[in-house]
């Protein structure tokens, strides 16, 4: 689905159906699977490339730490390297 059309069909979504849609994802995104799936390739000091929930927008940074279910990352900005 393209995303303007995503949009428009949450736009259109109840509010049940939307609390049901937060449930659903964050049960997916909580996955131990899907968590270990994406640590196999993860390092410290590696750059990748994240969404920022708070700001809506993919960001770039370094990954300084990790936990069992989050990864930990210093933003870069154009300017720093995130040494």
């Amino acid at each position: 689905m393209h995303k303007s059309n995503l949009i428009d069909a949450l736009n259109q979504a109840s509010s049940l159906e939307l609390f049901q849609l937060s449930a659903m994802l964050d049960r997916l995104m909580s996955d131990p699977r899907r968590i270990a799936a994406i640590r196999v390739d993860m390092r410290l000091g590696q750059t990748v490339r994240f969404w920022n929930s708070q700001s809506s927008i993919m960001q770039v940074g370094k990954v300084v730490a990790m936990t069992l279910s989050k990864i930990v990352t210093c933003k870069c900005s154009l300017a720093s390297s995130c040494a």
